[in-house]
């Protein structure tokens, strides 16, 4: 079904090398605001008739951005003046079934658009933000207001609340609950007390009944009960049904504390940061299914989801509880004369080690016992199965089909290994239960990876689509829902991310990366016959693309790694040529002599799969001496990132800063290691309960490689990298001393016991289940390995890696007493510098490291 893919050869055809003569720019013209390298164009999108682009573009000489709006030939674009943008600007919102009309949302008021004639209709005019809207099977429309929904009459303009949701015990069920004996005694020795009560309950079934019989009230109340609170509300466009997703507050946890020294009045402020890991208090979601039209409220039966009752690190639990009880069974060390055994009595023996036997002529064993004795299998049988006890979950998606039939929900245990999409079988008589039914698990050892978790019904609403990893690659499926059974419309060591359907319908786009690890682009499947056909094809990376209100075409963000993002658009077919609708990139960018790094694949001492690297050098350039050129290792951050790749990189600075690197005499190498996006689910996990490891494994390779085929010193070798590539400079320096002779750790995490949860979590469990993962993983417990030069970089308001992380590494290493290391402190900078004159002053002192303990 799959056509036969061309191999790909990433060269950068967009990039037209600088005049003879160029100069190699400046570290401070590189560290400048990147606009003096182009001013890319960012969220584009189709006009609302298809025949132009609307995109933002930073402002000139300002860090604002206005939206702008370029033909669909590529002519001049020009800005959108602020008067006419509620006119032009239609973003995201929802057809009606023939697509004549779409409502949407724009600062907090709902819009409507004829799409024939283009006549906009502005339905709400409020203070309070209004969103969401989209069209119900009988031509209303609904929003959200307040996180409420709410009911708009095509006709009349009458809106209504579509339901009154209270987190309250109901009354109603109240008064069936056991009386207390001091009720009970209160109602049968006072009249008073008993003929209030029943003028109560009369009145209150009085009132009952006439909001029962008014048509003009909100449907409801629904009681929840007391304590629960609404995390979602998903209305059926058919309008019978809502889903909820619902949890109890789980608490309040111990936050980090954020100082910030440089403020506009002058004085130090504190705020809150996020928990560290382990300690962050986890919502644990219910599904909640409201019978509109009925006014019941049905709790789904999350027991139903494969394996959710297991306990997959129950064998670490096990093993840590294993080993506190050996610990606590060792028996405390007495002083004893010099040669004599310490005493030992019966009982510490047998915490030592129950197998001893210890004799004691007093003792008499006992009658065994009929209770003592092992069930009987008939005895077995009889017993009651535990009911499952479900894990605690967070409910991610939930997706109602286009006519409002089907419901699909996407759960994710909090720990992390499982995925679960399930649909709801509704009730089919009032006294029917309705109940969630299986469509896919995904279970993983490690972890469910952070991408891969789309899912949608198709326009149709006869199917649903949805991304998973179980093949090892992020591939697109499809569940049909009349016959429960599902086929894989992708398959692949390659990954599908960012999936739309046509506007027409039976065709799902998306970007993948089939030909090569790092070229991304777009494909489309036809859901009927699952072939794929590529749809376009440049030496460059698809950055995220958006197709027209007719499907026709689709426009793009290109870019190369020399190439910024530009606008493209083309027709939604293969063999289409594209338009360039953009030049924002400067004349400057383009006068400076850059090396264009290549694309090497370094064999991999530990994988099947080669490591993808960025190699920088300069042939011109000779070797500052006879033993070869030093080495920068750059290590990107993130960990699941992609860096190696045909595109424009987040680290372009940093890319950049290489070219200067290698005109000065240097070899730059940049690898996507394991842990990195990109190259499926192995590579991703391999760093689970040992981060640090399999990444320093895949250096070593990469340096090995440089030293048979380039003119590399391996005596000469430097690191750094920021986020997690500031973490992995710490483990080389620490673990590697004989290798890297100096180091640049930015913004880096020390110590993962002290990072956020939703990250930390999911690679190495939590320090109180698994200590051993942690103590392996922090280079906080590795710093006595220091032997190199070091220099760590660290924004005082980093909510990110906070600040304490490099602190208390830099107390470690005082009391290490080790020399020969630095730190500097960027007051008003966060996890992701802003300042020029930071970023300025960070890369000089990583230069001067690297010449001075390089060269």
């Amino acid at each position: 079904m799959h056509p036969v893919w061309r191999t790909a050869v990433l060269v950068v055809a967009g990039w037209v090398g600088a005049a003879a003569g160029a100069e190699t720019p400046t570290l401070k013209q590189i560290m400048a605001d990147p606009a003096w390298v182009a001013r890319s164009p960012t969220a584009p999108c189709f006009s609302w008739d298809g025949r132009s682009i609307l995109f933002d573009r930073q402002r000139e000489g300002s860090r604002l951005r206005d939206r702008w709006r370029v033909g669909l030939d590529g002519g001049e674009p020009v800005r959108i003046e602020d008067r006419d943008l509620p006119f032009i600007t239609d973003p995201g919102g929802a057809f009606n079934t023939d697509r004549s009309l779409k409502v949407f949302s724009r600062s907090g008021d709902v819009f409507e658009r004829d799409m024939l004639t283009g006549a906009l209709t502005q339905l709400t005019r409020t203070t309070t933000g209004e969103y969401d809207p989209m069209f119900m099977a009988d031509g209303s429309i609904a929003f959200r207001r307040d996180g409420v929904w709410i009911l708009r009459d095509a006709d009349t303009g009458n809106e209504r609340q579509v339901a009154d949701i209270r987190a309250q015990d109901d009354p109603e069920k109240k008064k069936d609950e056991k009386k207390s004996y001091l009720e009970e005694q209160q109602l049968r020795l006072f009249d008073s007390i008993r003929e209030r009560e029943e003028r109560k309950d009369e009145r209150e079934a009085r009132d009952k009944a006439r909001r029962d019989a008014d048509p003009t009230r909100v449907p409801g109340p629904f009681y929840l009960g007391s304590g629960w609170r609404v995390q979602d509300r998903a209305l059926s466009p058919a309008g019978r049904w809502m889903l909820l997703s619902v949890s109890k507050d789980p608490g309040r946890e111990k936050h980090d504390k954020l100082a910030a020294y440089v403020n506009d009045d002058g004085y130090v402020s504190t705020r809150d940061v996020r928990p560290h890991v382990g300690e962050e208090k986890r919502r644990d979601d219910r599904l909640v299914l409201l019978d509109l039209d009925g006014g019941r409220v049905y709790w789904l039966d999350d027991s139903v989801l494969p394996t959710i009752g297991d306990d997959p690190l129950a064998w670490l639990k096990d093993r840590k509880e294993a080993d506190e009880k050996k610990e606590e069974a060792k028996p405390d060390e007495q002083p004893t004369a010099e040669g004599a055994a310490p005493s030992v009595d019966a009982a510490t023996a047998q915490q030592v080690d129950p197998q001893v036997e210890i004799e004691d002529a007093t003792s008499t064993e006992p009658e065994p016992d009929s209770q003592d004795q092992p069930a009987t299998e008939s005895e077995e049988a009889e017993k009651p199965a535990e009911p499952v006890k479900p894990r605690a979950c967070s409910v991610e998606r939930i997706e109602w089909s286009p006519d409002g039939t089907r419901v699909a929900v996407q759960l994710r245990s909090n720990d992390n290994k499982d995925r679960w999409i399930a649909t709801v079988e509704f009730p089919a008589e009032n006294d029917d239960e309705p109940r969630l039914d299986p469509v896919h698990h995904l279970r993983d050892e490690a972890w469910i990876g952070w991408d891969f978790n789309e899912m949608g019904w198709t326009r149709d609403s006869s199917s649903l689509w949805f991304l998973s990893e179980e093949t090892g690659y992020g591939q697109l499926y499809l569940w049909d829902a009349s016959t429960s059974e599902t086929r894989a419309l992708t398959e692949g060591r390659f990954t599908v991310q960012d999936v739309q359907e046509s506007p027409t319908g039976g065709v799902l786009y998306y970007r993948a990366n089939r030909r090569h690890p790092g070229l991304y682009e777009i494909e489309r499947v036809d859901i009927s016959t699952g072939e794929s056909l590529l749809i376009t094809v440049m030496a460059g990376t698809v950055e995220s693309y958006d197709l027209s209100p007719d499907g026709s075409r689709a426009v793009f963000l290109w870019s190369t790694e020399m190439d910024p993002p530009e606008l493209y658009v083309q027709e939604a077919r293969p063999g289409a040529e594209p338009v360039r609708l953009t030049h924002t990139d400067t004349d400057l960018y383009r006068s400076f002599d850059w090396v264009r790094p290549r694309f090497v694949e370094v064999p991999s001492s530990h994988t099947e799969r080669p490591i993808h690297c960025l190699l920088w050098e300069d042939p011109d350039v000779p070797a500052p001496s006879d033993r070869g050129k030093p080495v920068v290792l750059f290590s990107h951050g993130a960990g699941y990132l992609q860096d190696v790749y045909n595109g424009w990189s987040y680290y372009f600075r940093e890319h950049m800063f290489h070219t200067l690197l290698c005109r000065m005499g240097y070899i730059v190498i940049g690898p996507d290691f394991r842990a990195s996006a990109g190259y499926g689910r192995d590579w991703r996990t391999a760093i689970y309960r040992q981060m640090g490891t399999p990444e320093l494994e895949d250096f070593d390779d990469c340096l090995a490689w440089l030293g048979e085929n380039t003119d590399a010193d391996l005596g000469r070798v430097g690191i750094y990298g920021g986020s997690y590539g500031g973490f992995m400079t710490l483990m080389a320096m620490f673990e590697r001393p004989g290798i890297y002779r100096c180091g640049a750790a930015l913004r880096p995490v020390t110590d993962w016991a002290h990072y956020n949860h939703g990250y930390t979590a999911n690679i190495l469990n939590t320090p109180d289940i698994d200590p051993e993962a942690y103590e392996r993983s922090s280079p906080i417990e590795h710093a006595e390995g220091l032997e190199g030069a070091l220099l760590i970089c660290h924004g005082l308001v980093d909510d990110n890696v906070v600040a304490q992380d490099t602190i208390r590494l830099s107390q470690r290493l005082i009391e290490l007493e080790k020399q020969n290391w630095e730190i500097a402190l960027y007051p008003v900078e966060s996890h992701s510098f802003h300042e020029a004159a930071s970023w300025l002053n960070e890369y000089r002192r990583i230069l001067k490291l690297f010449e001075t303990n390089l060269k």
